[in-house]
């Protein structure tokens, strides 16, 4: 059965040499390159440095609304910054010696991985600043204290992608939030480790959390309220809630399309016929850039 996602879509539209190392070598019979084979799995493994860092600041999110903490005092944000600490140092020990003992199956990030060990301290100091600069924005954003307050008789956590099928597709969708309010309305919740003007998509995605609601929980599209909440690197504006989406129709009918035309693409591409990109700031940040220049 054939597997979409949005994460598959986003890739695909960015860039067929990153999507083809991603998704499709596995499927190739190593492409006659075990050698190459072996990079590329190392290199799939890399984590990148913006979904990695708001993971950290979901799971305090999270944290805060399942047991009902519901005030942000000084007090609190001391205990915020914390565990922030602690989850952050924890993670980049491990990467670190990833980078030190040269392993090619531990963890790591994609900017720590090619800048190397030299760089550890720099890159310690600004992700850390970035991480702490993220939560202050958010106590301080009225948007924290309307998701604290909400009103729900039951609330999901996604810590890995649900599906359901549609059409002999397997759809993954993976929200942050799920909430069911007590007025038979659900509420979804995600993260975003970009920016609302790049260009991704965000009433699309949307739109497929409602469709997987009205699959998976049986509400339909017009009971559902979708919110994509987005972490800004550039710090001027940390967190922006945008309530829309594609309508269910749209939603299915470009899940369609881009489903054949990657369908399309796997049954006919191999490596060496997918062009170069022109270099760009998508490549410094892409796993597979040494594969390209």
């Amino acid at each position: 059965m054939k597997i979409w996602s949005f994460a598959r879509h986003r890739a695909f539209r960015r860039c067929r040499r990153e999507y083809f190392f991603r998704y499709c070598m596995q499927h190739q019979q190593d492409c006659g390159n075990p050698s190459l084979s072996e990079r590329v799995a190392s290199l799939k493994r890399l984590k990148s440095d913006e979904n990695w860092l708001l993971s950290i600041f979901r799971n305090e999110i999270i944290d805060l609304v399942k047991f009902g903490q519901k005030d942000i005092s000084l007090d609190r944000l001391g205990d915020m910054e914390y565990r922030v600490n602690s989850a952050f140092s924890r993670d980049f020990s491990r990467f670190a010696a990833t980078l030190r003992n040269c392993d090619p199956s531990g963890d790591c990030t994609v900017a720590l991985h090619y800048a190397g060990v030299e760089s550890l301290q720099t890159l310690h100091a600004s992700h850390l600043g970035a991480l702490r600069t993220l939560f202050a924005k958010f106590a301080e954003s009225p948007f924290c204290h309307s998701l604290l307050s909400l009103e729900y008789t039951s609330m999901r956590d996604f810590r890995s992608p649900d599906s359901f099928i549609w059409e002999n597709m397997e759809l993954l969708a993976a929200p942050d939030l799920i909430f069911s309010s007590p007025d038979g309305c659900v509420k979804i919740v995600s993260f975003n480790a970009y920016s609302p003007e790049c260009g991704g998509e965000w009433d699309f995605r949307n739109g497929i959390y409602a469709l997987y609601a009205w699959q998976k929980m049986k509400t339909p599209p017009e009971r559902v309220n979708t919110f994509s909440v987005f972490f800004r690197a550039d710090s001027e504006l940390a967190l922006l809630p945008l309530p829309y989406r594609m309508p269910p129709g749209e939603s299915l009918e470009k899940i369609a399309g881009t489903a054949k035309a990657m369908q399309d693409f796997e049954n006919s591409t191999v490596e060496a016929c997918i062009p170069k990109p022109s270099l760009c700031q998508a490549c410094i940040s892409c796993a597979f850039r040494t594969l390209c220049w």
